[in-house]
């Protein structure tokens, strides 16, 4: 990622309403793997439904007590869901996510630093994830860290 596209990323979150997960509302979490699961940990214990999870090629039909549905079935089953983003890695770009929830019909979910702004006290800290403002306000910082990054060597790392 070049700078000018940290620059169109930062403008893009600025423009972003700030949305909270209401916690009398059923929310399904896309993505099932540590993330997901430490996620739904925290909204459950902070007192939200959390109805299941929902991924593309699920490996097991249960996790944490909880359904694991693949798209097809929460768009038959819940069309009009509200999706948090339990992904959070850089295997898999953040527009590619939202595109796949895009095709199975579903607005976009609930991102992992405004979720982390809400359940932040039951998540713990993470490293690599801060509430909205501070990433924010360390874009420029974050934009010359992964051009240094972006060399052949590291990305194969």
């Amino acid at each position: 990622m070049q700078p000018a596209d940290f620059h169109h990323l930062r403008v893009r979150a600025e423009a972003q309403p700030q949305r909270r997960v209401d916690p009398t509302q059923p929310v399904w979490i896309f993505g099932a793997g540590g993330f997901g699961q430490a996620l739904a940990s925290a909204m459950r214990a902070q007192g939200s439904r959390v109805a299941g999870f929902v991924e593309t090629m699920p490996h097991s039909t249960e996790v944490l007590g909880l359904p694991v549905l693949e798209w097809s079935q929460l768009q038959k089953m819940h069309g009009q869901a509200d999706l948090a983003l339990g992904i959070f890695n850089r295997g898999t770009a953040f527009d590619t996510l939202l595109k796949t929830a895009a095709r199975a019909g579903f607005a976009a979910p609930h991102m992992p630093w405004t979720l982390y702004e809400q359940f932040g006290p039951s998540l713990g800290w993470r490293y690599w994830l801060s509430g909205r403002q501070v990433l924010q306000d360390r874009l420029d910082r974050i934009a010359r860290v992964s051009e240094g990054l972006a060399d052949a060597e590291s990305v194969q790392t």
